[in-house]
């Protein structure tokens, strides 16, 4: 459909008609159909983006849909990156934060980190302790202020820098592999990377105003804006679960049903 247009899309089902011509089943037969979505001036499909009622929401994009178990956000307060408690520098004020800013669901949740002067030059990173086994993933949506790079690592990995503008990735020696840059619209990304196990004990993310992964020093004012963060089990990326004071799981796909046989259609 061209866009600017409007029009009305059908689907339907039928039985095995064994050559009738008016589809009427004659062996019993269920379809299920969930997750209809129709995007414009796109090729393929984006991200699914479920609806209420008769108006489009605006939120995050859904990242990999899991077909099995729900994703599990490991990640502790997702949903507050200005929390110090769950989310501390690694060194102590090594960041200025501010928060009210909107966040890729539309929520004024977002946070800006804004590397300072102090214990500088030095890579100014806000981490969590995690513990996981395995392969494991750590995603997160970023958006460029004054800064334009987001830093990744973890206290096995080294670092590496994503561009908020462009989505190029920087990887020197990282150690860390899975790499991906999701432009999710209105100038957010959603970057994620694998590793293994409690990627040695800490995750970490921050600002950076490069590419080159060296240490800098801050001037407490410039930054980016983060929201977001998860942690998981795997080597995909699976669609968000906020979390508030514990880790937390989403809902079962509503798909996983063992009397039935479903189709996922997108």
């Amino acid at each position: 459909m061209p866009v600017g247009e409007t029009g009305t899309i059908n689907f339907l089902t039928c039985g095995t008609n064994n050559g009738a011509g008016n589809g009427t089943a004659t062996t019993a037969v269920q379809l299920v159909f969930w997750g209809p979505q129709v995007e414009f001036g796109v090729s393929s499909p984006g991200g699914y983006v479920p609806t209420k009622g008769t108006g489009a929401q605006t939120i995050y994009s859904l990242g990999a849909m899991t077909l099995g178990a729900p994703t599990t956000n490991l990640a502790v307060g997702s949903t507050d990156l200005s929390n110090t408690t769950n989310w501390p520098d690694f060194t102590s004020g090594n960041n200025n934060r501010s928060t009210g800013f909107i966040a890729p669901d539309g929520t004024s949740t977002a946070v800006k980190i804004m590397p300072t002067s102090a214990n500088s030059p030095g890579h100014h990173v806000v981490e969590q302790t995690i513990t996981a086994s395995g392969s494991t993933t750590f995603s997160i949506f970023a958006k460029a202020a004054e800064y334009n790079f987001l830093v990744i690592s973890g206290y096995s990995y080294n670092y590496v820098s994503i561009n908020l503008t462009t989505g190029v990735i920087t990887d020197g020696s990282s150690g860390l592999s899975g790499f991906t840059a999701i432009n999710v619209g209105n100038g957010w990304w959603r970057i994620s990377a694998t590793g293994s196990g409690n990627w040695g004990g800490q995750f970490q993310f921050g600002a950076a105003p490069d590419a080159t992964n060296a240490t800098f020093t801050g001037n407490g004012t410039s930054g980016i804006y983060v929201w977001g963060p998860q942690f998981e089990t795997g080597t995909v990326a699976t669609g968000y679960v906020p979390t508030t004071t514990t880790s937390a799981t989403g809902p079962t796909p509503p798909w996983i049903n063992s009397n039935i046989q479903s189709v996922l259609i997108s």
